[in-house]
């Protein structure tokens, strides 16, 4: 069975939480009365199991949710929706060089996450690799490394 975790950013200060920390475990997309989303994520740790207590649900910022993708970089740190990696092969890495950036998203058409590449800013490589995917049944977990998110780090995209 793989693990289905999400993350977000806290909302505002919970619990043990400040705003803006990463909060990690299961989700829960808040409904109004009439079953209607009323855009409220809350993340939930889990960690009180006594009499089924789920834990503490914590709110987070919808833009920042992302859904582990049930894999790990060559140091053996989970990788999520939006992260940004780095990659050993070609276009990501040519010539000892760093020219691309990988963006992990989830791509609906076929229904899997995938690495889409980009140009790393301040770049000058020639090529037209922005635009191209990896999925994860191509996946080398040897090849990548995360580098950083696109929440904590936009200076890494575009």
């Amino acid at each position: 069975m793989r693990d289905i975790e999400f993350r977000g950013k806290c909302f505002k200060d919970y619990f043990d939480f400040q705003c803006g920390d990463w909060v990690f475990g299961g989700i829960v997309h808040q409904t109004d009365f009439y079953g209607d989303p009323v855009d409220r994520y809350y993340i939930i740790d889990g960690t009180d199991t006594q009499d089924y207590d789920i834990g503490p649900e914590i709110r987070v910022d919808n833009e920042s949710v992302g859904q582990y993708i049930g894999r790990k970089d060559r140091n053996g740190k989970k990788i999520y929706e939006g992260d940004i990696l780095k990659g050993e092969e070609y276009p990501f890495r040519h010539n000892n060089e760093y020219n691309y950036y990988g963006e992990v998203c989830w791509f609906d058409e076929e229904g899997q996450f995938g690495v889409w590449a980009y140009k790393k800013p301040g770049v000058d490589a020639i090529g037209r690799s922005t635009g191209n995917v990896r999925y994860l049944d191509e996946w080398d977990q040897e090849l990548w490394e995360v580098i950083g998110n696109i929440y904590d780090n936009p200076e890494l995209t575009f």
